[in-house]
C-alpha cells in the first residue's frame, strides 16, 4: 500500500482560497504537523485518527479553529480517508514548511 499521505483537491474557491480535499493516510503513521490559518472541518470516511483534540472514527466530524495546529496519528491497522474543508491552505512545519514557502 501507499506509505505516505496523499490528497486530492476536489474544489478550490479562487475568491476565498478555501479548499475541499479528499485525503488518504496510511495506518499507524503520523500526518505531518501543520497549522490551519483559517480553520478546518473534517469528516472521517474510513478508519480514524487521533490528535491532542480527541479520537475521531469513521462517521465522526471534527472542527479545528483558525490558527490551530496538530499532527494526526492514524489508528493502527486501518487506512484513514477524510473529506476536509480548509478555509485556507495548511502551513507545514520543518523541512516541509521550508519547501512550501519556497514554492509559493
Amino acid at each position: 500500500g501507499t506509505r505516505d499521505a496523499s490528497l486530492a483537491v476536489l474544489h478550490r474557491d479562487v475568491a476565498s482560497g478555501s479548499l475541499l480535499v479528499l485525503a488518504h493516510m496510511p495506518p499507524d503513521r503520523h500526518f505531518p504537523r501543520h497549522r490551519h490559518p483559517g480553520g478546518e472541518e473534517v469528516l472521517v470516511l474510513q478508519g480514524g485518527y487521533e490528535d491532542q483534540f480527541g479520537h475521531f472514527d469513521a462517521g465522526e466530524y471534527a472542527a479545528y479553529a483558525p490558527g490551530s495546529e496538530h499532527r494526526p496519528f492514524v489508528i493502527p491497522g486501518v487506512e484513514c480517508w477524510v473529506l476536509a474543508r480548509l478555509a485556507s491552505p495548511v502551513e507545514f512545519f520543518g523541512w516541509r514548511g521550508a519547501l512550501q514557502r519556497l514554492l509559493i
